[in-house]
């Protein structure tokens, strides 16, 4: 399977030649500048690795790293920069939870280990989320399945309201969205603690 990997830095030349070092290694992705990458994660992500410099005009590698963090936080986050100073690194840690922290000039070698590590680093992170979906999943199926027999109507609102569910969640924007789908499977399970009269009602 391929991961993306975005590199986010306004030196066009920079840019340029870790294209030609890494383009055989890895799915790359480059974006001019801060603003631009955000355009990429929504129009190409998943971005499995995003590495941003620190130092960009309009929006700099911090303000960048926190918007990844926010709209794909299982995006592994890099910085790269020659702004080496403490707090911006204690900034970069603690703002934009990032995943390393290089200094330029970073040799290729170096750089394309610290891409490699955060690329196992996000196997490690969906496959827990897909392993955790797939398994709440089937238990929850098997259970609205066995409340299908005894609640039908019951079922049948689930089944619509999940539809409608299905409809809208990709412009919500949601962190979890499979948690929104649950919720919706597990609705007959009110209908099962809800006195027969109450419900009539």
């Amino acid at each position: 399977m391929s991961y993306k990997v975005l590199l986010i830095d306004d030196d066009q030349n920079l840019l340029s030649g870790l294209r030609r070092q890494f383009r055989k290694q890895f799915d790359l992705l480059t974006a001019n500048g801060g603003e631009e990458g955000i355009k990429i994660l929504k129009e190409k992500g998943p971005i499995a690795v995003v590495v941003s410099d620190m130092q960009m005009p309009s929006m700099n590698g911090l303000q960048t790293l926190k918007a990844f963090r926010k709209n794909s936080p299982e995006t592994v986050r890099i910085m790269l920069t020659g702004n080496a100073d403490q707090q911006t690194a204690t900034d970069a840690v603690n703002e934009g939870e990032i995943f390393k922290f290089f200094n330029k000039p970073c040799s290729p070698e170096t750089l394309s280990a610290g891409i490699n590590s955060a690329i196992k680093q996000y196997q490690l992170i969906t496959a827990e989320r897909e392993l955790l979906e797939q398994t709440l999943a089937g238990t929850v199926k098997f259970l609205v399945d066995l409340l299908a027999f005894s609640k039908p109507v019951a079922f049948a609102r689930s089944t619509r309201i999940r539809e409608w569910i299905k409809a809208v969640l990709p412009n919500l924007e949601l962190e979890a969205p499979w948690k929104l789908d649950f919720a919706a499977m597990l609705l007959p399970l009110c209908d099962m603690i809800i006195p027969t009269e109450i419900e009539q009602k």
